[in-house]
């Protein structure tokens, strides 16, 4: 038996991305170490040491989504539990931690 759980429609993730894109563009993200302001201006990010604001272009989000590996993996600290993200299957976690 295979099962598929859609929880949004391609229009309504559609939506939150251009939302998040807006927001990560206008309002930004506060960035509290010099470091980090650094390496994000450095990759084209507009930062604002006195607010410590960084604004994030479209370009520089899409790139770095681009980028990113499509499924991970959540090391265990039991040998055999690890478990894969975005591989296709679905998982139940007890921890209480939102992952």
């Amino acid at each position: 038996m295979q099962m598929r759980l859609q929880v949004l429609s391609e229009d309504e993730r559609s939506k939150v991305h251009e939302s998040t894109l807006e927001i990560l563009s206008t309002t930004g993200v506060r960035i509290l170490t010099a470091k980090g302001r650094g390496i994000l201006a450095a990759a084209g990010a507009r930062v604002d040491e006195a607010s410590q604001v960084v604004r994030f272009p479209t370009s520089l989000v899409e790139t770095a989504l681009r980028l990113a590996p499509k499924d991970f993996i959540l090391g265990a600290r039991r040998p055999g539990c690890d478990l894969l993200m975005n591989g296709g299957g679905c998982s139940l976690m007890m921890s209480g931690q939102g992952t």
